[in-house]
C-alpha cells in the first residue's frame, strides 16, 4: 500500500514537471474611445467566453496627421467590480522618439513587436491620415510583464497630443489573470 502511494506521488510529480503553467488575461470588458473629432475608433471582440482564444480587432480612422504623440500605459489592480485598487506600473513614452529608437525601453518593446505584426500603421512620425487596424490581438499571446499577480486588473493606454495638451484616445482592457496549464494529460 505504501509503495503504491509513492508510485502515485511520483506520477503526479512527473505530470507537474511536464505541465507548463503561466498566467493569461481573460477579458471581461474592453473600452476604446476617441476624445477628438480627427480620430474615429471601433473594436470587435471575438470569442469573448473563451479562455485562451479570446481576440479583438481595433479599427482607427485618422483624418489629420498626428505629431508629438505621447503614450501613457498603466497596469492597475482592480476589484471584481473593476474599481481601481492599486497602480502596479505607470509609464509615459514619447511615441515618435520610441519609433526612432525601439530599443530604448524593453517593456514597451515586447508589446511594440507583438502589435507591429498585427497592424498596418506605418511606424513613422508624423502618423499620416488613413484607415488603420490592429487585428487578431489575442490577450493570451500578448507578452506581459512577469510581475503581474493572479488577480483582477486593468490595462490602460492613453494617447495624448502634447501640441494640443489633450487626450486623443483611451483604451482600457479589464481582465482577470488566471493560471493556465498546458499539457495536463
Amino acid at each position: 500500500m505504501k509503495n503504491s502511494f509513492h508510485l502515485v506521488a511520483l506520477l503526479v510529480a512527473v505530470q507537474f514537471t511536464l505541465m507548463s503553467a503561466f498566467l493569461i488575461p481573460v477579458g471581461k470588458k474592453l473600452e476604446f474611445v476617441s476624445k477628438v473629432s480627427s480620430i474615429q475608433v471601433s473594436h470587435v471582440i471575438h470569442q469573448p467566453k473563451s479562455v485562451v482564444n479570446q481576440s479583438f480587432d481595433l479599427e482607427i480612422n485618422i483624418t489629420r496627421p498626428i505629431k508629438e504623440l505621447k503614450l501613457q500605459f498603466s497596469y492597475y489592480l482592480t476589484d471584481e467590480g473593476d474599481a481601481i485598487q492599486t497602480t502596479i506600473i505607470k509609464r509615459t513614452v514619447d511615441v515618435c522618439f520610441y519609433i526612432r529608437n525601439p530599443k530604448s525601453d524593453r517593456v514597451v518593446k515586447q508589446m511594440y513587436d507583438y502589435l507591429l505584426e498585427r497592424t498596418n500603421i506605418k511606424m513613422q512620425c508624423p502618423i499620416a491620415p488613413g484607415n488603420y487596424y490592429m487585428r487578431n490581438i489575442r490577450p493570451a499571446d500578448v507578452p506581459l510583464p512577469g510581475f503581474l499577480p493572479e488577480s483582477h486588473l486593468m490595462f490602460e493606454t492613453l494617447y495624448r497630443s502634447e501640441v494640443r495638451r489633450v487626450t486623443m484616445v483611451e483604451f482600457r482592457y479589464f481582465a482577470k489573470m488566471v493560471r493556465y496549464f498546458e499539457n495536463i494529460f
